[in-house]
């Protein structure tokens, strides 16, 4: 089959050129309703309270002051040597003054050595200390846990 060559022009046998179809135009978008703006509570600015000063309580008369001479700053403070006490004896910390008891005698009391000779408070399971702090719990390697009173 032959094809006639491109003039340029239309041949009478061709159909006139149809347009192409177009999408009809949109409506116009319908307005959506809008609510009223909320209205904001109006907030009266009060003054600012001055603080009154009241007189310190006297405390009374069997008051003590349990940090009465102690070190009460959160300076840092290097680490003095302190002898161990014997077992039940007591020993003042220099830094602080604060008094140490030693109570218990792992090596006096019950002979042990190497890794047996540790007694630890089991801080991360129970509380040492009962609420009265008459009873002490702790734990030793190899034996499980000791009671003291």
């Amino acid at each position: 089959v032959e094809l006639p060559a491109y003039t340029g022009q239309s041949s009478p046998e061709a159909p006139p050129p149809q347009e192409t179809p177009t999408n009809p135009p949109l409506p116009p978008p319908t307005p959506q309703p809008q609510n009223p703006p909320t209205p904001q509570p109006q907030t009266q600015t009060q003054p600012t309270p001055q603080p009154q000063s009241q007189p310190t309580p006297n405390p009374p008369s069997d008051y003590v002051d349990l940090c009465d001479g102690m070190v009460t700053d959160l300076g840092n403070r290097p680490m003095q040597p302190l002898a161990k006490p014997r077992y039940l004896e007591t020993v003042v910390d220099p830094q602080f003054g604060t008094t140490i008891r030693r109570i218990t005698d792992i090596v006096g009391q019950q002979g042990e050595t190497g890794d047996r000779a540790i007694l630890k408070p089991m801080y991360n399971t129970i509380q040492a200390w009962n609420a009265d702090e008459s009873y002490l719990i702790l734990y030793q390697r190899g034996r499980g846990h000791a009671l003291f009173d």
